[in-house]
């Protein structure tokens, strides 16, 4: 079964579309992220 979810993250003030899509299916379990990973930099003052 495939889902698949427009969604609105907030970066600072602006927001941004994403799309993220589910795929759910017999065998293994598997968690995959495909597209741009964003480090926050207010983590690396903690």
């Amino acid at each position: 079964m495939l889902a698949i979810v427009n969604s609105v993250v907030l970066v600072g003030l602006e927001g941004q579309s994403v799309r993220v899509e589910v795929d759910i299916s017999n065998g293994l379990p598997v968690c995959e992220n495909v597209g741009q990973i964003v480090q926050m930099k207010s983590l690396k003052n903690r």
